[in-house]
């Protein structure tokens, strides 16, 4: 890919379009060729896709069922962002516990879980109510088969 692709989908945050749109992000990742069939990049990135929107559907709109979120996919012929932006109730990632590992829960995982597939996490929450969230990462070119995600 040389060009940047960029696609913005506005959606509810319900449940029930989870499944449809990671499978939309999973299949356009594909058919770019952006990944050069890495699976297990590919898999990271869908989990990292799933948690990110189910965190907003079940944190961020506690009390709303249909609350809005903005999904952005940039592909760049270096890199993937994926942007999601929402209006529910914010959070400070840095005052999440780092999770026992020893003793697992059915929640709380999943920012710990986006933080090891993905190369770089950034949320914000600015004072009109606006939560962005960018997850990035790094793709290697098919010229360059030895990049892999290091640390």
């Amino acid at each position: 890919m040389e060009d940047e692709l960029f696609i913005r989908i506005e959606a509810p945050a319900r449940m029930a379009i989870l499944r449809p749109l990671s499978t939309f992000v999973r299949d356009l990742l594909r058919q770019t060729g952006c990944l050069d069939n890495a699976h297990q990049a590919l898999n990271d990135i869908e989990l990292a896709f799933n948690e990110a929107f189910t965190n907003i559907q079940r944190h961020a709109y506690k009390t709303r069922e249909d609350g809005p979120v903005s999904i952005e996919i940039r592909i760049h012929p270096r890199k993937l962002e994926l942007t999601f932006v929402d209006r529910g109730q914010s959070f400070d990632p840095q005052s999440l516990k780092e999770p026992d590992l020893d003793r697992p829960s059915d929640s709380g995982l999943g920012v710990w879980l986006i933080r090891q597939v993905m190369d770089d996490f950034s949320y914000h929450a600015d004072p009109e109510g606006k939560n962005t969230l960018v997850l990035i990462k790094h793709l290697c070119p098919s010229s360059e088969r030895s990049c892999e995600k290091t640390g």
